[in-house]
C-alpha cells in the first residue's frame, strides 16, 4: 500500500522563503517522523519517503549531509 501526503507552498505578494531551507525542515521533519514509526512494534517495512521539487532538496544544501549523518548516527 502506498498513501501520499502533499504540501503545497503557496505565495501572494511576496517572493518566497528560500525553497531549499523549507526541503530541508521537511527532511529533518520527515527523519525525526521516521524514528519515532521505527519505534513502532510493526511488521513489514514502513518507510517515509520525501520528494522535493528537483535542484531544491536538501541534498543540494551545504553542510545538509553532515547534519543527516550525524542524526543517522545518533539514532543507531
Amino acid at each position: 500500500m502506498e498513501l501520499e501526503y502533499k504540501i503545497i507552498y503557496r505565495i501572494d505578494g511576496d517572493i518566497p522563503i528560500n525553497p531549499a531551507w523549507i526541503g530541508e525542515q521537511l527532511d529533518l521533519s520527515v527523519q525525526a517522523l521516521q524514528k519515532k514509526i521505527n519505534k513502532k512494534n510493526l511488521m513489514g517495512v514502513h518507510k517515509l519517503e520525501l520528494k522535493l521539487p528537483e535542484g531544491w532538496g536538501p541534498r543540494g544544501i551545504p553542510g545538509v549531509h553532515k547534519l543527516r549523518k550525524k542524526l543517522t548516527s545518533s539514532q543507531a
